[in-house]
């Protein structure tokens, strides 16, 4: 099968491009291969909306693979994401307790340095979010180093 993106030429059996990744077989927009009846597209993408959450929900109740991948690399990238900020979070008032208690000036650094960081983290989520959000509406298989691989392995 040709892929539409990139035209590289598939086996006829393939679901997605050996190159770029692009879902070959297309299911129609008013819905068919999915389990919960909206098109694969569209339950891939919203599998992102709500961060981890709406991959778990999307994870149970999808059948498709493509959906599925979607939806682990959901779970994997933005649950991470959430318990680093919130480890990040953790440490933050660890060391404004430590800077009030001892006045120690390495707590303030620290705090200082974790005060940029968060926020930096969260646009760069926010940011990766609207991206896989875009490539999963394209019907993209756009998978992401490491949550990517472990989505991938887990479809086996």
């Amino acid at each position: 099968m040709l892929c539409f993106r990139c035209g590289e030429e598939n086996g006829s059996r393939k679901e997605y491009c050996m190159n770029c990744g692009t879902v070959l077989k297309r299911f129609c927009a008013t819905g068919g291969g999915s389990s919960t009846g909206l098109p694969q597209t569209t339950s891939a993408l919203l599998s992102y909306l709500g961060w981890w959450i709406t991959g778990l929900i999307f994870y149970f109740l999808e059948r498709d693979r493509f959906v599925r991948f979607h939806a682990l690399q959901s779970i994997y990238t933005f649950g991470g994401i959430n318990l680093l900020l919130l480890l990040l979070s953790l440490l933050r008032r660890l060391l404004r307790l430590l800077l009030l208690r001892t006045g120690s000036a390495l707590a303030g650094s620290l705090l200082s340095l974790l005060g940029l960081l968060m926020p930096l983290l969260f646009i760069g989520a926010l940011l990766l979010w609207v991206v896989l959000i875009v490539k999963a509406g394209q019907g993209e298989m756009y998978k992401l180093p490491l949550a990517g691989d472990l989505a991938e392995r887990q479809l086996g």
